[in-house]
């Protein structure tokens, strides 16, 4: 488990391409191997539970209610947000509250 994956983080303002491709999104990992995926639209708020495991900078995600497995790389960078690559679009984030 990535400690520092652990806890809320939330579209990066900046990052106007990814929040183009994937919208406003908000990432919650639990230390329990629990990721909730939450896409806020113009009128309400799409919530996507998964569990979650991190094997060699690759987030392995999975959603028990239609199994299947996606990979999608990772890093952290050096000021403190996530970036995600999937699909080959990245998207990053930043730490909410």
């Amino acid at each position: 488990m990535e400690e520092q994956l652990l806890g809320k983080w939330v579209s990066d303002p900046e990052d106007k391409e990814g929040r183009r491709e994937f919208g406003t999104v908000t990432l919650e990992f639990r230390e329990n191997g629990e990721l909730t995926y939450s896409i806020r639209g113009h009128e309400k708020e799409q919530r996507i539970f998964l569990t979650y495991a991190v094997e060699d900078g690759m987030i392995v995600t999975d959603q028990p209610s239609q199994p299947h497995q996606e990979r999608t790389a990772y890093s952290l960078t050096s000021d403190g947000r996530l970036t995600l690559w999937f699909g080959g679009q990245r998207s990053v984030y930043v730490r909410g509250q």
